[in-house]
């Protein structure tokens, strides 16, 4: 359904949020394997998406972070994700999104996993990748042909990760993340707007 260029964004948007509540309430039903073509097919549909609505993108990186905290198998979502997604400014959009909702899909009540496995899956996709976001961020914010919107998701990414306590702000202080971001507000209104 994600894939029919004719239909609408409502239809999409519905497909979207269903894929979404399946895979929060059993994707453990597909085994390791099919999480995995799930997740490839869901990257698909990510990349149609790109550059479209908004609204669609943000469901379908709720439903691949989702995938990735509950998914062992998936063992680099950041370098899979970034591998794929670096190479415009709208395939960078999605990515930040993706990036934005990760942290806070850790901290959604639905997503049910052990109380051990969620400390390891934490630590090894948000922990041990801190450092890896942070530069790129500032690589975001350095790009002259990323500005506007691109600059919008490095914050919200950006507040979205300082928020779950994965980045502080020590692990800035000596980046040139936070003048980037200043010099970003000082461009543009909309980038002001978020911060």
């Amino acid at each position: 359904m994600l894939g029919t260029p004719t239909l609408g964004l409502e239809a999409k948007l519905f497909a979207a949020q269903t894929l979404r509540n399946k895979i929060i309430l059993g994707v453990s039903e597909l085994g390791e394997q099919g999480a995995l073509s799930l997740r490839d097919s869901m990257v698909g549909h990510l990349r149609g998406a790109r550059g479209g609505a908004q609204a669609l993108i943000t469901q379908l990186c709720l439903g691949l972070a989702d995938l990735a905290v509950q998914v062992g198998a998936w063992t680099d979502p950041f370098g899979d994700m970034a591998g794929m997604f670096l190479s415009d400014a709208q395939s960078v959009s999605c990515l930040l999104e993706f990036l934005a909702v990760l942290p806070e899909e850790f901290l959604n009540e639905r997503v049910v996993v052990d109380g051990a496995y969620y400390s390891q899956r934490s630590e090894a996709l948000l922990g041990q990748r801190a450092g890896d976001v942070i530069k790129l961020l500032v690589q975001c914010l350095q790009q002259p042909d990323l500005h506007g919107d691109a600059h919008t998701r490095v914050l919200v990414c950006f507040t979205s990760w300082l928020r779950h306590g994965d980045i502080t702000l020590l692990m800035v202080q000596d980046t040139p993340l936070v003048a980037l971001a200043f010099a970003a507000l000082a461009e543009d209104g909309d980038v002001f707007d978020t911060a």
